[in-house]
């Protein structure tokens, strides 16, 4: 009897600790980033014909949530540099590769309501996405590369 009860304690504490590992790995949403004032993350990834060689992604967040730089392997891959209104509202964010040439915009639109979207267009290929957000900044609908649309729905 005791055995067991210490055999259930260990496969709880694997549980907690399992779902506590996979939460804090999870990406990460914009009004997560905003809400919980989160400054950077960082990510590694595996490669998988080589899992002896990984790769570790750094990006930091400006106050109003935006990635304003991000680095592979400790090396500057881009730069965001953020254009703002009279109220200081993001309108326009360029990122910039490590020739410090523009190869991204993100454009930003503000409705009455509080909600917003952001269009992102690519050097090339045109528009590869426009996120809704509601005024609490969750995504409420996604389109990517004008082929599908995601939408949120709220729990």
């Amino acid at each position: 009897m005791k055995q067991s009860k210490i055999k259930m304690k260990q496969v709880i504490f694997f549980t907690v600790s399992l779902f506590i590992s996979i939460s804090s790995f999870s990406q990460f949403e914009r009004s997560d980033i905003i809400g919980r004032k989160i400054r950077s993350v960082t990510k590694t990834r595996y490669l998988i014909a080589d899992s002896a060689n990984k790769e570790i992604i750094q990006t930091f967040f400006s106050r109003t949530g935006d990635d304003s730089l991000t680095y592979y392997n400790g090396v500057l891959e881009f730069r965001f540099v953020a254009t703002k209104d009279n109220d200081g509202k993001v309108i326009k964010l360029v990122r910039y590769d490590s020739r410090n040439q523009e190869d991204e915009w993100h454009t930003y639109k503000y409705n009455r309501n509080g909600s917003y979207s952001i269009e992102i267009m690519a050097q090339g290929a045109g528009i590869i996405s426009l996120a809704r957000y509601d005024k609490k900044n969750l995504c409420m609908e996604e389109e990517v590369e004008s082929s599908y649309t995601l939408v949120y729905v709220k729990r």
